[in-house]
């Protein structure tokens, strides 16, 4: 009997859980709604062709928020952008940073690597030398 009423707690608690994780989401969507009524999706867009990475970061942070939970509203209006205007700047803009960060990502792999072996090769140095010291400190006994 326990059992059962601790199972309808959980179940109770699990519902009201539920209730209010749709009402957050409900006002997620109507602000996220109302900011593209406003035009904000397709203005920020612009802002992507900026060559300073902290407002591409942001942009896109934004416009992440924006689709959030998959905002119907949100991808009509981008999908009507991308596909009423010539407007290729966006995929050249993120092409372009999707290669600069290749490229920054192998530099540092490659920078890792350099800084790895010199690492093991001080490491060989410091056995090398222990090793000397053992052996001549051995030999002067």
């Amino acid at each position: 009997m326990s059992h059962d009423l601790v199972s309808e707690c959980q179940q109770s608690t699990d519902h009201v859980s539920n209730q209010k994780a749709r009402r957050q989401l409900k006002v997620i969507e109507e602000v996220q709604n109302a900011l593209n009524t406003y035009g904000v999706v397709t203005s920020v867009l612009e802002h992507l062709s900026r060559p300073q990475d902290n407002v591409v970061r942001e942009v896109l942070a934004f416009l992440a928020a924006l689709l959030f939970n998959g905002n119907e509203e949100v991808q009509s209006s981008l999908i009507s952008y991308f596909t009423g205007t010539r407007e290729e700047t966006f995929f050249f803009s993120i092409k372009g940073r999707m290669n600069m960060s290749a490229i920054a990502t192998r530099e540092k792999r490659l920078l890792q690597a350099m800084h790895t072996a010199k690492l093991d090769e001080a490491i060989q140095q410091a056995k090398a030398l222990k090793k000397a010291m053992q052996t001549g400190h051995m030999a002067t006994m």
